[in-house]
Protein backbone atom coordinates (compact mmCIF):
# COMPACT_ATOMS: atom_id res chain seq x y z
CA UNK A 1 0.00 0.00 0.00
CA UNK A 2 0.99 3.49 0.25
CA UNK A 3 3.36 4.89 2.51
CA UNK A 4 4.82 8.36 4.13
CA UNK A 5 7.58 10.11 3.19
CA UNK A 6 10.12 12.51 5.42
CA UNK A 7 11.58 14.74 2.79
CA UNK A 8 15.03 15.70 2.39
CA UNK A 9 15.86 19.21 3.30
CA UNK A 10 15.51 21.45 0.22
CA UNK A 11 19.12 22.78 0.36
CA UNK A 12 22.01 20.47 0.93
CA UNK A 13 23.00 20.79 4.60
CA UNK A 14 26.87 21.19 5.25
CA UNK A 15 27.20 18.68 7.46
CA UNK A 16 24.67 15.37 8.15
CA UNK A 17 21.98 16.28 10.59
CA UNK A 18 20.53 14.24 13.26
CA UNK A 19 16.73 14.55 14.34
CA UNK A 20 16.29 12.40 17.51
CA UNK A 21 12.37 11.21 17.78
CA UNK A 22 10.98 10.93 20.78
CA UNK A 23 10.08 7.47 22.24
CA UNK A 24 6.44 8.05 22.84
CA UNK A 25 4.22 9.17 20.36
CA UNK A 26 3.02 12.24 22.71
CA UNK A 27 -0.98 13.28 23.43
CA UNK A 28 -3.87 14.54 21.04
CA UNK A 29 -2.79 18.59 21.43
CA UNK A 30 0.77 18.42 22.05
CA UNK A 31 3.30 19.30 19.33
CA UNK A 32 7.09 18.95 18.39
CA UNK A 33 9.20 21.00 19.31
CA UNK A 34 13.41 20.54 19.87
CA UNK A 35 14.54 19.63 23.25
CA UNK A 36 16.98 21.72 25.11
CA UNK A 37 19.29 19.18 25.97
CA UNK A 38 21.95 17.61 23.15
CA UNK A 39 21.61 20.39 21.49
CA UNK A 40 23.95 21.30 18.54
CA UNK A 41 24.28 22.68 14.63
CA UNK A 42 24.16 18.87 13.73
CA UNK A 43 21.85 17.04 16.42
CA UNK A 44 19.00 18.01 18.16
CA UNK A 45 16.38 15.89 20.15
CA UNK A 46 13.33 16.18 19.85
CA UNK A 47 10.29 16.11 22.46
CA UNK A 48 6.65 16.50 22.61
CA UNK A 49 5.62 19.95 23.99
CA UNK A 50 1.78 21.36 25.15
CA UNK A 51 0.33 24.70 24.07
CA UNK A 52 -0.54 26.61 27.15
CA UNK A 53 -3.07 29.14 27.12
CA UNK A 54 -2.44 32.07 29.11
CA UNK A 55 -4.88 32.63 32.45
CA UNK A 56 -6.59 35.50 31.84
CA UNK A 57 -5.16 39.17 32.84
CA UNK A 58 -5.75 40.07 35.93
CA UNK A 59 -5.09 43.80 35.07
CA UNK A 60 -8.33 43.52 33.47
CA UNK A 61 -10.90 41.69 36.30
CA UNK A 62 -12.22 45.37 36.78
CA UNK A 63 -14.33 47.55 34.49
CA UNK A 64 -17.27 49.46 35.74
CA UNK A 65 -19.70 51.88 34.08
CA UNK A 66 -21.89 54.63 35.59
CA UNK A 67 -24.38 56.83 34.02
CA UNK A 68 -26.16 60.56 34.88
CA UNK A 69 -29.67 59.77 35.80
CA UNK A 70 -31.36 63.36 36.15
CA UNK A 71 -30.57 66.80 34.02
CA UNK A 72 -28.85 69.43 35.64
CA UNK A 73 -28.29 73.02 35.21
CA UNK A 74 -24.75 75.00 34.57
CA UNK A 75 -21.82 74.71 36.80
CA UNK A 76 -21.63 72.02 39.31
CA UNK A 77 -18.54 70.47 41.03
CA UNK A 78 -19.51 67.48 41.75
CA UNK A 79 -21.86 66.81 38.97
CA UNK A 80 -24.66 63.89 41.27
CA UNK A 81 -26.76 61.82 40.52
CA UNK A 82 -25.04 58.60 38.86
CA UNK A 83 -26.09 54.97 39.01
CA UNK A 84 -25.02 51.95 36.87
CA UNK A 85 -27.02 50.56 33.93
CA UNK A 86 -29.62 48.03 34.84
CA UNK A 87 -28.39 44.64 33.82
CA UNK A 88 -29.65 43.73 30.33
CA UNK A 89 -28.59 41.04 27.58
CA UNK A 90 -26.39 43.97 25.94
CA UNK A 91 -25.17 45.22 29.80
CA UNK A 92 -23.67 42.66 32.19
CA UNK A 93 -22.72 45.23 34.65
CA UNK A 94 -20.04 45.81 36.60
CA UNK A 95 -17.29 43.03 35.88
CA UNK A 96 -14.89 42.57 38.87
CA UNK A 97 -15.30 44.82 42.03
CA UNK A 98 -17.05 47.47 40.81
CA UNK A 99 -16.56 51.27 42.10
CA UNK A 100 -17.87 52.66 45.53
CA UNK A 101 -20.13 56.18 44.51
CA UNK A 102 -21.23 58.38 46.70
CA UNK A 103 -22.66 61.92 46.17
CA UNK A 104 -20.62 62.36 43.43
CA UNK A 105 -17.48 60.88 44.52
CA UNK A 106 -15.86 57.38 43.53
CA UNK A 107 -13.28 55.17 45.30
CA UNK A 108 -11.33 52.38 43.38
CA UNK A 109 -11.45 48.79 44.75
CA UNK A 110 -7.89 48.12 43.71
CA UNK A 111 -4.31 48.94 43.07
CA UNK A 112 -3.09 49.38 39.42
CA UNK A 113 -3.03 51.65 36.32
CA UNK A 114 -6.91 52.93 35.98
CA UNK A 115 -7.96 54.30 32.55
CA UNK A 116 -11.37 56.38 33.65
CA UNK A 117 -13.35 58.18 30.55
CA UNK A 118 -16.28 60.13 30.69
CA UNK A 119 -18.71 61.93 28.18
CA UNK A 120 -21.60 64.31 28.50
CA UNK A 121 -24.57 65.27 26.20
CA UNK A 122 -25.54 68.93 26.77
CA UNK A 123 -28.57 70.95 25.27
CA UNK A 124 -27.52 75.14 25.03
CA UNK A 125 -29.46 78.02 24.24
CA UNK A 126 -28.83 81.58 24.15
CA UNK A 127 -25.28 82.85 23.89
CA UNK A 128 -23.56 79.30 25.23
CA UNK A 129 -20.40 79.49 23.06
CA UNK A 130 -18.47 76.06 25.35
CA UNK A 131 -19.14 73.86 27.60
CA UNK A 132 -16.58 71.33 29.80
CA UNK A 133 -15.91 68.52 31.99
CA UNK A 134 -12.77 68.11 34.04
CA UNK A 135 -11.96 64.82 35.75
CA UNK A 136 -10.81 65.49 39.10
CA UNK A 137 -8.04 62.85 41.17
CA UNK A 138 -7.94 63.14 44.70
CA UNK A 139 -4.73 61.04 46.64
CA UNK A 140 -5.75 62.09 50.47
CA UNK A 141 -9.56 60.74 50.93
CA UNK A 142 -11.09 63.87 49.00
CA UNK A 143 -9.23 66.54 51.21
CA UNK A 144 -7.46 67.96 47.57
CA UNK A 145 -8.28 67.57 44.12
CA UNK A 146 -6.48 67.87 41.10
CA UNK A 147 -8.01 68.53 37.28
CA UNK A 148 -6.33 65.72 35.08
CA UNK A 149 -8.22 65.39 31.97
CA UNK A 150 -11.01 68.02 30.21
CA UNK A 151 -13.23 67.56 27.34
CA UNK A 152 -14.98 70.74 25.33
CA UNK A 153 -17.72 71.08 23.35
CA UNK A 154 -18.06 74.73 21.58
CA UNK A 155 -21.57 75.88 19.78
CA UNK A 156 -23.24 78.50 17.72
CA UNK A 157 -25.90 79.11 18.82
CA UNK A 158 -28.69 79.07 16.31
CA UNK A 159 -32.09 79.50 17.76
CA UNK A 160 -33.97 76.52 19.19
CA UNK A 161 -32.56 74.20 21.92
CA UNK A 162 -29.44 72.17 20.15
CA UNK A 163 -27.73 69.21 21.63
CA UNK A 164 -24.17 68.29 21.51
CA UNK A 165 -21.95 65.82 22.93
CA UNK A 166 -18.80 67.12 24.83
CA UNK A 167 -15.13 65.56 23.74
CA UNK A 168 -14.31 62.06 25.19
CA UNK A 169 -11.99 63.28 28.93
CA UNK A 170 -9.82 60.06 29.13
CA UNK A 171 -7.25 59.92 32.06
CA UNK A 172 -4.71 57.58 33.57
CA UNK A 173 -4.61 56.93 36.83
CA UNK A 174 -2.20 54.94 39.14
CA UNK A 175 -3.63 54.28 42.00
CA UNK A 176 -0.90 53.26 45.27
CA UNK A 177 -3.58 53.01 47.63
CA UNK A 178 -7.02 52.23 46.56
CA UNK A 179 -8.63 53.41 50.31
CA UNK A 180 -7.41 57.06 49.68
CA UNK A 181 -7.96 57.42 45.79
CA UNK A 182 -10.82 59.70 44.43
CA UNK A 183 -12.19 60.31 41.27
CA UNK A 184 -15.01 62.98 40.68
CA UNK A 185 -16.44 65.17 37.58
CA UNK A 186 -16.72 69.04 37.71
CA UNK A 187 -18.82 70.87 34.97
CA UNK A 188 -18.12 74.38 33.59
CA UNK A 189 -20.17 76.56 30.72
CA UNK A 190 -19.69 79.99 29.35
CA UNK A 191 -23.26 81.07 30.62
CA UNK A 192 -26.63 79.75 32.47
CA UNK A 193 -28.16 78.73 29.26
CA UNK A 194 -26.97 75.01 29.98
CA UNK A 195 -28.77 71.81 30.41
CA UNK A 196 -26.34 68.78 31.13
CA UNK A 197 -28.67 65.47 30.35
CA UNK A 198 -29.30 62.58 32.48
CA UNK A 199 -31.39 59.48 32.13
CA UNK A 200 -32.21 55.99 33.89
CA UNK A 201 -32.97 54.56 30.62
CA UNK A 202 -30.02 56.07 28.00
CA UNK A 203 -26.58 56.26 28.53
CA UNK A 204 -26.88 59.80 27.80
CA UNK A 205 -22.98 60.89 29.69
CA UNK A 206 -21.56 58.74 31.57
CA UNK A 207 -18.09 57.58 32.89
CA UNK A 208 -16.19 54.64 32.69
CA UNK A 209 -13.47 53.15 34.79
CA UNK A 210 -11.40 50.62 33.70
CA UNK A 211 -8.45 48.61 35.56
CA UNK A 212 -5.40 48.06 32.39
CA UNK A 213 -2.19 47.17 34.22
CA UNK A 214 -0.54 46.45 37.59
CA UNK A 215 0.83 49.49 39.39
Amino acid sequence: GNGTVIGAPAANPSADITLKAPSTTGSAGQYLKVATANHSSTNAELEWGTITVPAANPAYSHHDLWRLTTDFEDDTDPVQNFERPDVSPTNPGAIGTGMTYSSGIWTFPATGIWQVQAQFLISYSGTTRWALIELKVSTDSGSNWQGQAEAYTFMNSGGGSPYSNTGVANMLVDVTDASTFRVKIAADTEDDNTTWQGSTSRNYSWIAFTKIAET
